[in-house]
């Protein structure tokens, strides 16, 4: 079986207007596409990118723990990858900074 790869990539604060090359491509070229943006414009782009783009936003809930959400995206982010697929996990502004899921999926 193939070894799956987890990118993760930030869209930056405006529409497409801060997103490097690089993670263009990737978003464009994964197997699977995961992403949490904060706009819906922003989901209307990245949907058109890429057929598998999935956005990880529902994992949202009213009165649910914060850390159990971002443990159900990380989850949900490395199925993909255990199965061997290349995954690209996309969040608005920088994907390093106060991104726990992105941190965990990485780590994991």
């Amino acid at each position: 079986m193939r070894k799956g790869r987890l990118t993760l990539v930030g869209t930056g604060h405006m529409i497409a207007g801060q997103v490097t090359q690089e993670a263009l491509a990737c978003m464009e070229q994964s197997d699977k596409l995961f992403y949490v943006v904060a706009d819906p414009a922003t989901s209307t782009w990245i949907q058109g990118l890429n057929p598998t783009a999935e956005s990880l936003h529902d994992e949202y809930k009213v009165g649910l723990d914060r850390m159990i959400t971002y443990r159900r995206m990380v989850e949900r982010t490395l199925v993909p990858v255990r199965a061997g697929k290349t995954v690209c996990l996309a969040f608005y502004g920088h994907p390093g900074v106060l991104v726990y899921p992105g941190h965990e999926a990485v780590r994991q």
